[in-house]
């Protein structure tokens, strides 16, 4: 899962040198789990999340104290200015501040709910030369950076031994991940066959990519028909509050996009669009064992 993997990912690299002075900055991002929580048959479960956005007041100190004594004052507003050229206006080195909420949500009566929600991370790693022969330094250190970056995944899974019922929920065999600017959340999809549209898992509720969340068509590919994009407009309601809160998001209506969550990047073959007056469905992308919702 390339785009959610806790590996990291290097993004960028550059130098800054006066003379025999030289500091290297390497830059790699990753998403790190913030909170998870789990409730079964039918249990309202309450849980907190701190919404955290920057760098920590000390690291930033310690970074701009080691700058400043090996490179000058000017040397942490070149840093500063180099990172926002490499990185781009998303980047902002301010000292954080947290704010903490608490939400709830409700297992399905018959089954098992889990919301798992991921901060991206970036991550500066410096290291400084002085090879002036009556110098001779050379020191390492790191700033993490938590960005406005969040994503969710829910996941509802049937529990009927457990919860001592046998109600199963609505069965999803392809997983999409919705894009919404600075939020992003997992769905289950399930073709609605003979409609050209979509039944999505959408946070606990099943709904239509056409109706509920206005998708004007549908983009596939091949000719098996492999759903590969859809630009619709989500209703705030539908959205985990949790996800709204720490994305800082207030509008009522979002625009996203459905794209495939997989593995392996579709292969480059043409699209097909699907208008929402055809009765052609697009096929299953691909078999997942545990539905989400």
């Amino acid at each position: 899962m390339p785009h959610y993997s806790p590996e990291r990912r290097r993004v960028a690299e550059f130098e800054l040198a006066d003379g025999e002075l030289r500091l290297l900055c390497e830059v790699t991002e990753h998403w790190g789990n913030i909170s998870q929580t789990t409730a079964a048959c039918g249990a309202r479960h309450e849980y907190k999340v701190k919404q955290t956005v920057g760098v920590e007041e000390t690291e930033k100190r310690t970074l701009e104290g080691a700058i400043k004594a090996s490179l000058g004052l000017a040397g942490i507003g070149k840093f500063e200015s180099m990172v926002k050229s490499k990185l781009g206006k998303e980047t902002s080195l301010h000292v954080s501040k947290e704010t903490e909420q608490s939400f709830a949500f409700e297992a399905p009566r018959c089954g098992t709910r889990t919301e798992a929600i991921y901060q991206l991370y970036r991550d500066y790693t410096i290291e400084f030369w002085d090879e002036r022969w009556y110098h001779k330094r050379h020191w390492f250190n790191t700033l993490t950076e938590r960005l406005a970056r969040f994503h969710m995944q829910p996941q509802i899974a049937d529990d009927p031994v457990g919860c001592h019922c046998n109600e199963p929920g609505p069965v999803y065999d392809q997983v999409l991940n919705c894009g919404m600017g600075r939020m992003s959340l997992l769905a289950g999809a399930r073709k609605d066959v003979g409609k050209g549209d979509y039944r999505i898992g959408f946070a606990g509720r099943d709904v239509s990519l056409r109706n509920d969340l206005k998708a004007q068509h549908i983009m596939v590919m091949g000719d098996e028909g492999r759903f590969h994009e859809a630009q619709v407009q989500v209703p705030s309601a539908l959205i985990p509050p949790a996800l709204l809160f720490l994305a800082g998001e207030t509008r009522e209506v979002i625009p996203g996009t459905f794209r495939p969550y997989a593995l392996e990047a579709p292969r480059p073959e043409p699209l097909t669009v699907v208008p929402a007056e055809s009765a052609k469905a697009p096929a299953q992308v691909q078999q997942q064992d545990a539905p989400y919702g």
